[in-house]
């Protein structure tokens, strides 16, 4: 009973570092995506900090959990959220907005953000499939 109490606590401990750190890697790589490419607007030091914060809580996740591979799961999923939003919204914005946004550069970079997304989300479940043991039954 006690050492099922007890993973039971680390697991939930762990699932909750994770969530964490990974709204706030989305949160960081949705800024900066969007600083670098959409809309010139400089980054706060309040970005880095909570860039900081969530690789330092995703660190103390795979401790807890023992295991390394959230090292790369969890900020490849982030950016491809980040990038897939981010690439969607600029694109339906600028739709309803001004569609001849969509024909210039803006329309590119957007189309590239959405392209890098689609990307990582690939390139995750690639790695998932080469480097993890499979779990069948």
């Amino acid at each position: 009973m006690a050492s099922t109490q007890l993973s039971n606590r680390r697991f939930f401990l762990a699932s909750s570092l994770i969530i964490l750190s990974g709204i706030g890697l989305f949160v960081v790589l949705a800024q900066v995506l969007a600083a670098a490419a959409l809309l010139p607007h400089p980054l706060t030091p309040r970005v880095l900090w909570v860039g900081f914060s969530a690789l330092l809580l995703l660190g103390c996740a795979c401790l807890v959990l023992r295991d390394t591979s959230a090292l790369w799961q969890i900020p490849l999923q982030s950016l491809a959220a980040a990038a897939i939003t981010l690439g969607v919204g600029a694109i339906v914005v600028a739709a309803f907005n001004n569609w001849r946004l969509l024909i210039g550069s803006f329309g590119i970079k957007a189309l590239g953000i959405l392209a890098m997304g689609i990307g990582a989300g690939w390139l995750m479940r690639h790695l998932q499939v080469r480097l993890l043991p499979r779990h069948d039954a």
